[in-house]
């Protein structure tokens, strides 16, 4: 009895927990970078307020924000050369300057310091890195996800994509601990889907390789939250 309680006390002081640093390093520093639409001006308005995490080089922030034009998009990226091609993006589609708004930041510590709580309607999560040396870096063992969800309305969505079953299976499980639940789950290839369109580049050579996708969508649904 004694060792289990010993473990358990072990376990316990190993949890990661979330810690917002100060205005510092990465976004207090010139390589912060926006493009587009006034970010204040998005937090402010009535409009859905959507999040894409991860953008890339933001094929699908700028499909998206050119189909609903009546969302609001914060889209993020941390890598520079991946930023550098959407900002260009950006530039080739200034009627979309009023919706989408091109963020060039560490998405953990922007959201947290940008981003009140419950305000975000949509988050997208499009084929995130799958950490195969390191998995408890993965968005949903992350400490971090507890925050986002703190961020989110109550009856928001989350979408989330993989290329990887085991990433799609550990998403699915763990999910629930965020009151996140599934809406739906599809596994989507070209032979199932002949007409989907790709929503990002890694998307459509994942297709092209006959590769299926598992396409997942949660509500976010916290105790007490109105239906």
């Amino acid at each position: 009895m004694e060792t289990k309680q010993l473990m358990s006390s072990k376990s316990k002081s190993k949890e990661r927990v979330f810690r917002s640093r100060p205005e510092m390093g990465f976004e207090a520093s010139s390589r912060l970078q926006m493009r587009g639409a006034d970010l204040k001006m998005l937090l402010q308005s009535d409009s859905r307020l959507v999040v894409e995490i991860g953008c890339g080089v933001g094929l699908h922030p700028i499909q998206y924000s050119s189909e609903f034009k009546e969302k609001n998009i914060v889209a993020i990226e941390r890598t520079a050369d991946k930023f550098a091609r959407f900002a260009g993006r950006m530039d080739r589609h200034p009627e979309l300057h009023q919706n989408l708004c091109a963020v060039h930041a560490d998405a953990i510590h922007f959201l947290d310091r940008n981003f009140q709580k419950n305000s975000i309607d949509e988050v997208w999560i499009l084929y995130p890195n799958p950490e195969n040396k390191k998995t408890s870096r993965r968005w949903f063992q992350t400490p971090f996800m507890n925050r986002l969800t703190q961020l989110m309305k109550p009856n928001s969505e989350l979408y989330f994509a993989t290329n990887l079953k085991d990433y799609a299976d550990e998403t699915l499980e763990l999910a629930t601990r965020y009151h996140l639940n599934l809406i739906s789950s599809r596994k989507i290839n070209s032979a199932t889907h002949p007409e989907w369109k790709a929503r990002t580049h890694f998307e459509k050579k994942y297709l092209a390789r006959g590769e299926s996708i598992f396409d997942l969508k949660f509500k976010f649904e916290p105790t007490g939250a109105l239906k």
